[in-house]
């Protein structure tokens, strides 16, 4: 809200939050006219929020326990780093930092009182929970089945910011809240159901089916080639490695499948590649009918179509390492 009589109205979603959405909803049932009062003016109101004896005490919330508080209060002194940083605060030491052996303190935004180490910032103190994998777990599981509504990644994760801190806290609760059995049995999926498999046809003769794929990037040698054409045959499993550059274009690769595959075994009935823009040029295509050869190009980004030039490719990578 800006200025006396004026206020802001969010149209874009992305421009409020859950909080925002509550106040905007509460204060449309009154009728009121804003004022702006500079910073400087608020000494009083910002002094009483900032008293460490005004935050409301941990044990009082209804979300957290005070057994979870107690064991955090009790897991700070079996860890190097909490342990410094309280003993910093104890001593009066100067807060921008020491070294305590390997340990180095940054308590910048870091208060102590009340036995609880809080992380704070300009608008927000909040209790620091210790490195230990199970208090963390506990915490987790503590907001996450809240009244046995079992939250999503985002909710819980929302939730616990208002009372909890620790480096990383969101990637625990995503791994947390998907690996929850009673999340994954019980709460629906909003995706599409997965298709069937719809595997390539087995080829009856050799050089019937055949799937071709580039390695690239590879050192220069002596002939001026960096990549390696892959050709397989999808039968016999035989594999013809064709060197190439990387910047080749779709008229030397079919002179490539002419001279190293179709006049030395037969022109095939399909070919298996992906979506490279070399498979995809117009003159590469041309070719394709003129000869009567399906191709069947994977789908984008789903490498798995042709798998067996990409076990291929990876089996020749290990094995040029070791003598490039």
């Amino acid at each position: 809200m800006n200025g006396p009589g004026a206020y802001t109205v969010f149209t874009n979603k992305s421009s409020s939050h859950r909080p925002q959405d509550r106040w905007l909803d509460e204060l449309q049932s009154y009728n009121f006219e804003v004022q702006h009062a500079a910073g400087a003016k608020h000494v009083v109101p910002d002094a009483l929020g900032r008293r460490a004896d005004y935050i409301p005490s941990y044990k009082k919330m209804n979300l957290i326990s005070a057994d979870i508080v107690t064991q955090i209060v009790e897991a700070y002194s079996e860890y190097d780093w909490t342990r410094t940083i309280i003993n910093n605060f104890n001593n009066g030491d100067d807060d921008q930092g020491l070294q305590n052996g390997k340990v180095a303190v940054h308590a910048k935004n870091y208060a102590f009182y009340g036995k609880i180490l809080h992380w704070t910032d300009s608008a927000h103190s909040i209790l620091y929970v210790p490195s230990s994998r199970q208090l963390r777990q506990n915490s987790i599981l503590l907001f996450h089945e809240d009244n046995d509504d079992h939250f999503g990644i985002d909710k819980t994760f929302a939730k616990m910011t208002r009372y909890l801190y620790w480096v990383r806290m969101r990637e625990d609760v995503t791994r947390f809240v998907r690996a929850c059995n009673n999340c994954q049995v019980n709460k629906g999926s909003n995706k599409q159901p997965t298709g069937l498999l719809q595997p390539h046809d087995v080829p009856s003769r050799c050089w019937d089916v055949i799937s071709a794929d580039f390695l690239t990037e590879l050192p220069t040698s002596e002939q001026g080639n960096d990549s390696v054409l892959v050709v397989v045959d999808n039968f016999s499993k035989r594999a013809v490695f064709i060197p190439t550059t990387k910047d080749v274009d779709a008229p030397r690769v079919e002179q490539l499948f002419m001279d190293y595959v179709f006049s030395k075994h037969r022109v095939p009935i399909s070919i298996i590649s992906d979506r490279d823009p070399k498979f995809t040029a117009k003159h590469w295509g041309c070719m394709i009918e003129f000869l009567n050869v399906r191709l069947n190009m994977a789908s984008k980004h789903h490498p798995q179509t042709d798998g067996q030039s990409e076990n291929l490719i990876n089996t020749l990578s290990n094995m040029l390492r070791g003598v490039i």
